[in-house]
């Protein structure tokens, strides 16, 4: 056999090594699809993670009061400015949509602590995103940081505690001022529907006070 003869053999083999390579992998993830009924949706915490790039063309965004980061996956959102070509396009900015503490799937009361959960403010909630972009996801700078309502209110305090990190604000829905007025008597009233439930038991509750719930809704 000559010498070109004995290459293209070897390549032959190797095309189908790959092939089989190919074909009991494909079966592999069939048999395990099978088994599982299907794809599951699943978390995974890696503690010590470092990513070994840096993010200096990251957007973050940031939801109000009882949403969560996956509001702004709804189609009404995402299909006018995440696509090609749309002013957060995705292939361009690295959209961060977190869940504030208190929200979504962050650590809340609701969680086990009820009112034994540690107090927490808005200069706690911005503390965190920044940790988490900094310390998790190796974030250096920010193009933008927006927020509706809540998510505005910690835009305003983004500029203040951390003026360096972004290049550009956009509260929505929310002023740079104390809550004051009818706005705080309003919260006020839902707080202590809340804390007058029976249910409410100081706190302890073994169910929700779905009576101080349903006021603070009415309100």
């Amino acid at each position: 056999m000559s010498p070109e003869d004995r290459r293209n053999d070897a390549g032959r083999r190797r095309a189908t090594m790959r092939r089989v390579v190919f074909l009991a992998m494909g079966a592999a993830l069939a048999l395990l699809m099978a088994r599982s009924g299907g794809a599951t949706e699943g978390d995974a915490v890696f503690r010590d993670f470092r990513f070994h790039c840096h993010v200096v063309s990251g957007v973050l965004i940031l939801h109000g009061t009882g949403g969560s980061g996956r509001q702004f996956l709804a189609r009404s959102f995402a299909d006018e400015l995440y696509g090609l070509g749309a002013p957060l396009d995705t292939t361009r900015w690295y959209v961060i949509l977190p869940d504030g503490i208190g929200h979504g799937r962050s650590s809340k009361p609701s969680d086990g602590l009820h009112a034994h959960f540690p107090a927490y403010d808005y200069d706690d909630m911005v503390e965190a995103q920044y940790r988490l972009l900094t310390e998790r996801l190796s974030v250096r700078h920010l193009r933008l940081v927006m927020g509706t309502s809540m998510g505005g209110m910690q835009t305003w305090m983004w500029g203040e505690a951390h003026p360096e990190f972004m290049d550009a604000l956009m509260p929505l829905a929310c002023l740079p001022v104390a809550i004051v007025g009818r706005n705080r008597l309003w919260r006020e009233m839902i707080v202590e529907a809340i804390r007058q439930d029976p249910e409410w038991k100081n706190g302890d509750y073994v169910e929700e006070p779905r009576g101080g719930l349903r006021t603070a809704v009415d309100l």
